[in-house]
C-alpha cells in the first residue's frame, strides 16, 4: 500500500509544478481565450466595418508633425466587437500612438465574419496611418500595408493557435 501512495503523491506533485511553458499556455489562453475558436480571416479582405469613428491624433505628435503607421491584429468577436487583450502591435510605434489605437479600438464595431451561417471570431490584421499634409509618410504607409497583408495572409492560412506565441512577443494594449 505503502509505495501506492507514494506513486500517488509523486503524480500530484508533478500536476502542480508549473513549468515555464505551462505559465505562458496560461498567460496565452487569458489573452486569447479558446484559440480553437478563432479564424484566420480567409478571404485576405478584413471585416466590413459597421461604422468608423475617428482616430485621434495625439495632442503632441500631431504639434511636432510626427507620423507613424501601426499595424494592429486584433480578435473580432462573433458580435463584431474586438476583444482589446488581443490587440498585438506588429511594427513598432512609439507608445503615444499606441495609446491611441488602443482607444479608438473598443469603439469600433464590424460586421462578423459569417462561416455557413455561423458568426466567428476572427483574427484580422489592420493598420491605422498618423499622417499629416506637411509631411506625409508615403514610405511608411506603403509598408504598413505590406505588413498587414503578409501577416493576414500568413494568419489566415494557419491555425490561429500556431501564430499565438508571435503575437504574445509584441506591445499591447495592456503594455507599459
Amino acid at each position: 500500500m505503502r509505495p501506492f501512495l507514494s506513486i500517488v503523491a509523486v503524480a500530484l506533485a508533478a500536476s502542480t509544478v508549473v513549468s515555464p511553458a505551462g505559465a505562458q499556455a496560461t498567460e496565452t489562453s487569458q489573452r486569447f481565450r479558446d484559440p480553437a475558436h478563432i479564424t484566420g480571416d480567409p478571404t485576405g479582405l478584413g471585416l466590413d466595418p459597421a461604422g468608423f469613428l475617428g482616430l485621434r491624433y495625439p495632442n503632441g505628435e500631431a504639434a511636432a508633425e510626427r507620423t507613424a503607421v501601426p499595424v494592429v491584429a486584433f480578435v473580432v468577436d462573433a458580435r463584431g466587437r474586438i476583444e482589446l487583450p488581443t490587440a498585438s502591435f506588429l511594427n513598432d510605434i512609439e507608445p503615444e500612438f499606441r495609446h491611441a489605437v488602443c482607444d479608438l479600438l473598443p469603439r469600433l464595431r464590424f460586421h462578423p465574419l459569417v462561416i455557413d451561417g455561423q458568426p466567428m471570431r476572427v483574427l484580422l490584421v489592420q493598420y491605422y496611418g498618423f499622417n499629416t499634409l506637411v509631411t506625409p509618410d508615403e514610405a511608411g504607409l506603403r509598408r504598413a500595408e505590406e505588413l498587414m497583408r503578409q501577416r493576414q495572409e500568413a494568419y489566415g492560412t494557419q491555425p490561429v493557435e500556431n501564430v499565438i506565441p508571435e503575437l504574445e512577443r509584441r506591445p499591447h494594449c495592456d503594455s507599459p
